[in-house]
């Protein structure tokens, strides 16, 4: 035990189970298999979870549930037949959101420390740091937070919040969520330089802390307020009212801050209150993100000159500018501007959106920033729906059970984790026996060779590629499946992958598996539960040739100056295509086409593929304007196991060359800062791909789900006599309502209104949309937080689907953007709890949460 915090976590610990299938029919047939062998006892919980997550290949359709008994596994596992799940889509890079300050709560972070290893060995950490740095100890403070303590000091609070959020961060990323890009809200830009790697996390913590003292000099400053206008409009009526404020941050479409002079400020809310916009005054008498705060900015960047920033190998995008900044930028200069120049939120998301990010997850202690997230990407990136926004910890929540409901979410959405770091503490593997379509393909005779299946979670690949924002199948993982399958531990021989005719372009989730045909030659596979494709196939060289280490120096001298690789992320932007991060930093031309890549750090702790970094190097290099090259095959290929965490440095391509069929090649090394062949390809052949073929294969590879919204359902529902349709849409809406609160649907009391079965409103968002999407529907936020129940809810839908055939806005609902309804709204919204109320509140500003 430290400062106070149990380590210990009590019994019913939450796991994660998983099911999935390519078909609803699969994935059902699998829920009732694992049903049955609980219900026999043949397995244990967290066994089963761990097997069916870490031990089995995923499918496109796909279910996960968090768990603490058997009765609750048994009674989610018996509901799953009654819903409908779409496949889980193509889901793209993911970003990381920390929010600023004022979510914090009395108890946050003791869950976390008690249940996870990972967290608590970085709270422990930075308890050390904080001891040395502030002499107060950040577990203490855990221990006893409460609302009228200690942590009410900025100083205090301030490297309390980023130490959580870069524990967050840290577990997420031990569970296999490998974020591409980075994004900060004010405060919570430190916490995201410093899980990103760009900061040391004891200069982010020391910064954190500086920053909150000097919070306290900036009293008197002014006021501060949020505006339901758009900023053009705030800016007009700044002028209007005296014109001594200015705008402080767009937080969202029509959400704007404004800070200045206490009269400016105090008249502009009395004007868009008396005209019945939402106008709110922030609490404070600081000018938070304005010219106001110029001499307390001053005063950071000049006792901020211990900072000493670093390069990532992942996107960072800057609230101070809107637009990707350079890592090693982030130096005092640059947080002194955090602190006194307006948060461009809005901006940083549609810069994100542009760059093809459609999962955004928010990092810290109670979600704020979500709402802002959903209807900035509802305006950038098009339907809500095609986006995925999750946040992690909630007020009063069990901290395992939230971040696992984050992993579920995201799994769901089919993104890869890593089951077996998920999996609780002595888990064993469960023999399973299950249905046959869950069966992966029979491997056939295995010639002495063993079925090797790949661990996606446990090795990143940065430079993998993505086409309008649907990752395509990762060359780099089918041939780490070969090697494990041909290559013993501690052999150097090589071989060589080559892609099959037939191909899958595009896999946003693979699981891999290699079928020996042969003593020394295996089908590398693609796919999930009964649907499989041959990727591609690969012998064994006997070959162990090559060379040990490269004379960089010399390497260096024979190639000119070195050019900023974004000219060739350009062309490949242009075709569509986006990598997770941009691991090319810098490109010097030798002689005769030879290139010396200058490869970005990997952050801390991470383990990059080798092969992705010599695979994304030569596409990179190959780029034009106009067409693209991508692997086709890899020949006398060398990666051992026991290079990938050594931080690779640069990648070295040979001279190309053009074989007989045309298609061009040429050799790759990656190597470590001393010269070191870290891997090593003889010979990489790419195949020419345009825009128009990428779209061409997407549209073949692009099936039918027949998911919730068909129109032709929707005609069905029409069709029903009036007590038929009923009962129909009272059982989507029951469905709709346990998947946002994660419970069996057979938990879910239709009589009782839906904000006493727990929806608060960042979940009425999610259920808003789910509804929305299956009934082609228009439904208000209001409607679903004013104390209804399932029972009205869908008598009201049905009734609309029966007169139009599809649902429409009803008439005479509260609209969110007019104060006299909210006013009317909260008048008879007794039973909601003051947190949702607040949420409420921050859902109708669409504020980003306090700006300090």
């Amino acid at each position: 035990m430290r400062g106070g915090i149990s380590e210990r976590s009590g019994n019913g610990t939450a796991v994660l189970l998983p099911v999935s299938g390519d078909d609803p029919r699969s994935l059902v047939e699998l829920a009732d298999y694992y049903r049955a062998l609980l219900d026999r006892g043949g397995a244990d919980l967290g066994d089963l979870a761990y097997t069916a997550g870490a031990l089995r290949p995923h499918g496109r359709r796909r279910r996960a549930q968090v768990v603490t008994d058997v009765p609750q596994a048994r009674e989610w596992l018996a509901g799953l037949a009654s819903e409908s799940t779409a496949d889980s889509g193509t889901p793209g890079p993911v970003a990381l959101v920390f929010s600023g300050q004022g979510n914090q709560w009395p108890g946050m972070g003791r869950g976390l420390y008690a249940s996870e290893p990972v967290a608590r060995d970085l709270l422990d950490e930075c308890d050390d740091l904080l001891r040395a740095i502030s002499g107060w100890s950040l577990l203490e403070v855990l221990a006893a937070l409460s609302p009228d303590g200690r942590i009410n000091d900025p100083a205090v609070l301030q490297p309390v919040l980023v130490a959580l959020q870069v524990a967050v961060a840290r577990q997420l990323a031990h569970w296999g969520l490998n974020a591409g890009a980075y994004v900060g809200h004010s405060l919570g830009e430190i916490a995201a330089a410093a899980a990103a790697g760009a900061l040391p996390l004891a200069d982010a913590l020391r910064l954190a802390g500086l920053r909150g003292a000097l919070m306290r000099s900036a009293d008197g400053t002014g006021r501060t307020a949020l505006l339901g206008v758009p900023a053009d409009e705030a800016a007009d009526r700044i002028v209007a009212a005296g014109g001594d404020a200015e705008i402080a941050g767009w937080n969202g479409p029509a959400s704007t801050l404004v800070a200045g002079g206490e009269q400016t400020v105090t008249e502009l809310v009395r004007q868009l209150s008396a005209e019945e916009h939402f106008a709110r005054m922030l609490p404070g008498d600081i000018a938070f993100h304005s010219s106001r705060m110029d001499a307390t900015a001053a005063e950071l960047g000049r006792q901020a000159d211990f900072l000493h920033p670093r390069a990532i190998g992942a996107l960072f995008v800057s609230t101070v500018t809107g637009t990707e900044v350079s890592a090693t930028e982030l130096d005092a200069a640059y947080w002194a501007l955090n602190v006194a120049r307006p948060v461009m939120f809005r901006q940083a998301v549609d810069e994100l959106a542009a760059r093809g990010y459609r999962t955004f997850v928010e990092v810290g202690p109670h979600p704020t920033l979500t709402p802002s997230l959903i209807d900035c990407l509802a305006r950038s990136a098009g339907p809500a729906a095609a986006s995925l926004v999750v946040p992690t910890l909630r007020r009063d929540g069990d901290e395992r059970a939230d971040l696992l409901t984050t992993a579920a979410r995201l799994y769901e959405a089919g993104h890869a984790l890593d089951f077996s770091a998920l999996a609780v503490p002595g888990r064993r593997a469960v023999t399973l026996d299950p249905p046959a379509a869950a069966r992966p393909a029979p491997a056939g005779p295995t010639s002495g060779l063993r079925l090797w299946r790949a661990a996606p979670a446990r090795r990143a690949e940065p430079g993998r590629l993505a086409w309008q924002g649907t990752p395509l199948a990762s060359f780099a993982l089918a041939a780490h499946t070969a090697l494990g399958a041909l290559v013993p531990a501690g052999d150097s021989r090589r071989i060589t992958v080559r892609l099959e005719v037939g191909a899958r372009l595009t896999a946003p989730d693979e699981s891999y598996v290699a079928v020996p045909t042969g003593e020394k030659t295996v089908d590398v596979r693609l796919g999930s539960a009964g649907t499989w494709t041959t990727q591609a196939t690969a012998r064994l060289d006997d070959a162990t040739d090559g060379c040990d280490r490269m004379d960089v120096a010399a390497l260096r001298a024979r190639c000119g100056p070195d050019r900023s690789a974004d000219t060739a992320y350009g062309h490949l932007v242009a075709l569509g295509l986006t990598s997770r991060s941009r691991p090319a930093a810098r490109i010097a031309d030798g002689p005769h086409g030879e290139l010396l890549i200058d490869l970005r750090p990997a952050p801390a702790g991470t383990a990059r593929s080798l092969v992705d970094l010599m695979l994304h190097g030569a596409v990179l290099a190959a780029a034009g304007p106009h067409q693209v090259f991508l692997p086709f095959e890899c020949a006398a290929l060398y990666a051992p196991r026991d290079t990938e965490r050594i931080p690779a440095r640069w990648l070295h391509l040979g001279r190309p060359e053009t074989r007989d069929d045309g298609l061009p090649a040429r050799p790759a090394m990656v190597l470590a800062e001393d010269g070191r062949v870290l891997a090593e390809a003889g010979r990489l052949v790419l195949q020419p791909v345009t825009a128009d073929v990428l779209a061409e294969l997407a549209r073949q590879e692009n099936t039918a789900t027949g998911a919730a919204g068909d129109p032709s359902a929707l005609a069905a529902l029409a069709a029903m006599d009036a007590a038929d349709r009923i009962v129909a849409v009272t059982e989507l809406v029951r469905t709709a309502v346990a998947r946002v609160l994660r419970i069996p649907a057979g938990r879910v009391d239709t009589t009782r209104s839906l904000n006493h079965l727990g929806v608060d409103s960042i979940m009425g968002l999610e259920l808003q949309r789910r509804l929305e999407a299956d009934l082609h529907t228009e439904i208000k936020v209001v409607q679903l937080l004013r104390g209804d129940n399932i029972d009205d809810l869908a008598a009201d839908l049905s009734r609309r689907v029966g007169e139009t055939g599809s649902a429409e806005p009803g008439p005479g609902l509260p609209d969110l953007d007019d104060p006299r309804a909210v006013e009317r709204l909260l008048a008879t919204m007794d039973d909601l709890s003051g947190d949702d109320v607040d949420a409420l509140l921050e859902r109708l500003a669409e504020t980003s949460g306090d700006l300090s």
